[in-house]
């Protein structure tokens, strides 16, 4: 009750102190609507000010922007002069958090720096057109130029970049994608040539696909040789497609929701500050704790329920058991609960089976990461069509992603585990019309034109490059000096040529390397050679086609057994001959 009373007391004397104010000025200054008021007092007081600024021209009264009269630079809450209780309590000194949720909202929602500050460049990404960065990363590269840095770190989706200021590029550290980078000036995107062959053909293409505001046309896709394209094709098919992979197995309940949040604190530092989706009180600690122990909410009464319940169980047992790396798994789970329920499936997924130790073959891992870069594709696919209103999201393309997912998925061979949590997304289903027909080759085209399988062979190498005595025999490196024995006529070519104590493939041999494991053979000319050898001499093509194929050829080949005829005069075999008695 004192609190209330204090409250009402004290809006009753921020609007009497308010009221005073204007009443002295206009007093003061009635033979004249010029108001001459005192810089100092004017600076002492934002209140005189705005009021002065009315006085001298009554019909900009719409324009003033009233700031709360405790001198806190906030704006009051409506219908009053302060902008808290809490601000009147202090005079100034502090705030509510409801007031502190409202100003943090306000900074996340500005688009662009206020016309005050000085640093008004905006920063763009090349990810096939030209996409403003978000508005908490443009913070920290002009934070990192203020303060003489060349280097910014952050995260997204889950994954960690690094934007270098000097070379004015973006590097993916997961996959070494790079991507431009571009400095302009506020609300100057930067410019990209007309192409008037795009222009003439614009009444032939699909109404889906026109944008619907006067945004430069799309960048013509990268110039490909046919060898490449046709490696393209080859991988965006069903014939290089991430199988299902097996289902996790029954982990039982073995802690409490307080336990399982203890679990998350000791290994993620600040995870009990991690908000869902930035929403004030949504503490993703709670939902972390409610995944354990119930599952995922969006597929309860689905295939994946189970899956992912005991795949999240099992990560937190093995959180909570100590073992090795704990703390880099949780931390990426955790994180996924800051977003949507869709990504956080996808996470725990593969997260989940990371811990059960599904091991695979060479093939089978590099195949994995084709399926890491389709998504990559997918992506860049949702961007491009946001960015060029073709769609409307609310800043999560996500699902827009899903909906991609599920309509291209069959088209492009995309991870089947994808395809099957794309389908089960009902938040994409109801926003996002299907693609069919045209339409979705059209985009399905467009998505292996965005696909970087430069940047998947420059991966390919730096991953078999990173071969050591410590290398996992079950890891990609691994695996591959294990294929290669086994394949490979010059084995000495995977090694340096100066030492040969290190494994140095280069970007000819890991382009051969994936049309070898994806088609049987290389798909160079008959001249090309690697290091002086012809590049289709590398491989003992026989057995690449047994190692590509499901079902061996001879067994797929080899006729049905003919059954035996029973000799003449004697019963088939399992049978008796009725005579007549």
């Amino acid at each position: 009750m004192f609190g209330l009373l204090f409250s009402v007391f004290g809006q009753i004397w921020g609007q009497l102190r308010g009221l005073a104010i204007r009443m002295t000025s206009v007093l003061s200054n009635s033979s004249n609507r010029l108001v001459d008021i005192p810089t100092e007092s004017a600076e002492e007081n934002p209140v005189c000010e705005a009021t002065t600024h009315l006085l001298e021209d009554p019909e900009k009264e719409e324009a003033v922007d009233p700031s709360c009269i405790n001198n806190c630079g906030r704006a009051p809450a409506k219908g009053f002069d302060t902008c808290c209780r809490t601000c009147i309590a202090t005079n100034g000194a502090s705030h509510g958090p409801v007031c502190e949720a409202n100003v943090s909202a306000d900074d996340k929602t500005t688009a662009a720096p206020t016309p005050a500050c000085k640093d008004t460049a905006v920063w763009w990404v090349d990810l096939g057109t030209w996409v403003r960065i978000d508005n908490e990363t443009q913070e920290l590269i002009r934070a990192a130029k203020r303060e003489g840095r060349s280097e910014v770190h952050f995260q997204a989706r889950g994954h960690p970049y690094i934007i270098d200021l000097n070379s004015m590029t973006q590097i993916n550290l997961n996959t070494l994608m790079q991507r431009d980078v571009k400095e302009t000036e506020e609300d100057e995107p930067p410019e990209e040539e007309p192409d008037d062959e795009e222009e003439e053909s614009e009444s032939e293409t699909p109404a889906w696909l026109r944008p619907r505001s006067s945004k430069p046309e799309l960048a013509p896709p990268p110039a490909r040789d046919a060898r490449l394209a046709a490696l393209v094709d080859l991988l965006l098919s069903s014939n290089v497609q991430v199988p299902l992979p097996a289902e996790a197995k029954e982990e039982p309940e073995k802690l409490k929701q307080e336990e399982v949040k203890k679990v998350f604190k000791e290994h993620v530092p600040g995870v009990e500050k991690f908000l869902f989706r930035e929403m004030h009180g949504q503490y993703s600690l709670n939902f972390l704790a409610s995944a354990y122990q119930n599952g995922l909410r969006a597929f309860n009464g689905t295939p994946m329920d189970n899956h992912l319940k005991w795949l999240m169980r099992s990560i937190v047992h093995y959180g909570h058991e100590k073992k090795p790396g704990a703390s880099r798994y949780l931390k990426e789970v955790a994180e996924a609960f800051l977003d949507c329920q869709a990504v956080q499936a996808r996470v725990v997924e593969r997260v989940g089976l990371e811990l059960l130790g599904v091991s695979q073959d060479f093939r089978g891992l590099v195949r994995a990461m084709v399926g890491d870069y389709k998504v990559m594709a997918i992506k860049m696919l949702a961007i491009d069509h946001l960015s060029r209103g073709v769609v409307s999201d609310d800043g999560n393309p996500t699902h827009y992603e899903n909906r991609l997912t599920a309509d291209l998925g069959s088209i492009l061979g995309l991870n089947k585990d994808d395809i099957r949590r794309a389908d089960l997304d009902e938040h994409a289903g109801n926003r996002f019309p299907r693609l069919r027909g045209d339409n979705a080759k059209q985009a399905a085209q467009r998505c292996k034109e965005l696909f970087d399988v430069e940047a998947l062979a420059r991966t390919l190498c730096n991953e078999v490059n990173s071969f050591s005595e410590s290398t996992s025999k079950d890891s990609l490196p691994g695996q591959f000096m294990k294929w290669a024995d086994e394949t490979m006529t010059q084995k000495h070519l995977i090694f340096d040529e100066d030492t040969c104590t290190k494994v140095e493939v280069e970007m000819p041999l890991a382009i051969a390397l994936l049309e070898v494991l994806f088609s049987g053979k290389p798909g160079s000319e008959l001249d090309e050679e690697y290091r002086g050898v012809q590049i289709k001499e590398l491989f003992h093509l026989e057995k690449c086609e047994v190692s590509h194929a499901e079902i061996p050829k001879e067994e797929e080949k080899k006729p049905p057994a003919a059954k035996p005829k029973p000799a003449k005069g004697r019963s088939p075999p399992g049978k008796k001959l009725k005579t007549k008695r």
